[in-house]
């Protein structure tokens, strides 16, 4: 065997396997791509899922908060309406009845 030979064979092996690497690596850059975008969106899952747990939480005790207000308030006009304030007043010599009722309205009638 000349030793020329040999030299151009281990060349040409050598090409042969950097082009083998190269393929590998354009392969594996390829498939990347999707994995990296999938570990960005788990990266921003996992920020964004206890964020908006936190704000759904305090939506919710906001809105709980002003519906049980808006019920406190229904219930004392409910229980003012149903005993209204009656003071007598004399006007004139002629005794009046005043009936005063939630809004604030002052009802005179004649006793």
């Amino acid at each position: 065997m000349e030793s020329g030979n040999l030299d151009d064979i281990e060349r040409a092996t050598s090409v042969c396997k950097l082009a083998a690497e190269a393929e590998k690596d354009s392969v594996e850059a390829a498939t990347q791509g999707p994995v990296v975008r999938q570990e960005g969106l788990r990266n921003w899952a996992q920020l964004l899922v206890p964020l908006l747990c936190v704000l759904t939480l305090a939506v919710t005790i906001t809105i709980q908060t002003f519906q049980q207000r808006q019920q406190e308030r229904s219930r004392q006009d409910t229980v003012w309406r149903g005993t209204p304030t009656q003071r007598n007043v004399s006007m004139g010599g002629v005794p009046v009845l005043f009936t005063y009722v939630d809004s604030g309205r002052v009802c005179p009638a004649l006793m």
